[in-house]
């Protein structure tokens, strides 16, 4: 069974709002495709290991022509890696061959953004944090970006410095040059309040899912609603989500598989944006009423008392 990556989800996500008191690792958010290699084995028959590679949800067959520069580059240091790695282990990263939205100026069959231990006991997973890496692979004989690289990387103290960094980031570029699309937020050391690793991400304006615009008074409420979460990046994302599914079709198969991706990813990114334009829109008008019913039930209280009742 593959334990995928923890969903991602945006600064201010229910659950997440410690990360306002605690220091951070902040890294570029790149856009290309989640994939991972992970070692498999038993601890204690390391002659035996050997890597297995995924992409988000699940695992890849090593033939796959969606994910081919990805997996040439992991078969040319399959050996190096497999020296370095021990079970249990797992490093996930980037694809990214401008499939994606954002087209930078150099593609990468592999960014590694992060780093994985499983327990092989107990099955608990553990993430290390990026200050660690480079005595990991000082310790694995990995060379510097020989023949991992990593995502950029800055540890701060507060969430307060995260713009100043995004901002400086956004002049400098992206690693693979161009633009960047946002960056990655997250503590090692903390959960969230439902257990989950405390990663969170912030997305330039630019490149949001959601796009705010203005509506005409004519508009429906289901008609703005869906103005405001469907936009031509979440579209492109759905279609690259089924690609790497290797379900694509290109046909009219792939409507409703696309559309259920699109649901999915709307619910599980947007409910605090639709929340958000529900409470702007109706809660001012929301109040008034109420504060009509609450007065005319109390008046109606006063008369049962002063009826004796």
């Amino acid at each position: 069974m593959f334990d995928p990556y923890p969903k991602i989800h945006a600064l201010g996500y229910k659950g997440t709002e410690k990360l306002s008191q605690l220091p951070v690792y902040v890294s570029e958010k790149l856009d290309g495709s989640n994939v991972s290699i992970h070692c498999l084995g038993h601890p204690d028959l390391p002659q035996f290991k050997e890597l297995r590679l995924a992409s988000r949800t699940r695992w890849i067959d090593c033939e796959s022509k969606q994910f081919f520069p990805f997996i040439l580059w992991v078969k040319e240091h399959e050996q190096q890696l497999l020296d370095g790695l021990e079970p249990g282990e797992a490093l996930w990263g980037e694809f990214c061959n401008n499939h994606n939205v954002l087209k930078y100026d150099r593609k990468s069959p592999f960014v590694m953004f992060d780093l994985s231990r499983t327990d092989a006991a107990t099955g608990e997973r553990t993430f290390v944090s990026p200050s660690l890496w480079c005595s990991y692979f000082t310790k694995r004989n990995f060379e510097p970006h020989d023949p991992i690289s990593c995502v950029a990387w800055q540890f701060v103290d507060s969430l307060s410095s995260v713009v100043d960094l995004l901002q400086a980031w956004n002049t400098s570029g992206s690693m693979l040059g161009g633009t960047i699309e946002g960056v990655v937020i997250k503590n090692y050391a903390h959960k969230s309040d439902y257990g989950e690793p405390l990663f969170v991400k912030i997305v330039n304006e630019h490149f949001k899912e959601d796009f705010k615009k203005t509506y005409a008074a004519g508009d429906s409420l289901e008609e703005t609603l869906c103005q405001i979460v469907f936009s031509e990046a979440r579209f492109r994302k759905g279609v690259q989500r089924l690609k790497e599914n290797e379900e694509y079709t290109e046909s009219v198969k792939d409507i409703p598989k696309i559309l259920s991706i699109i649901q999915k990813d709307i619910q599980e990114e947007s409910m605090e944006t639709i929340k958000e334009f529900l409470l702007k829109k109706y809660w001012t008008s929301a109040k008034k009423l109420l504060s009509y019913k609450v007065v005319a039930r109390y008046k109606q209280e006063l008369g049962l008392k002063m009826n004796g009742k």
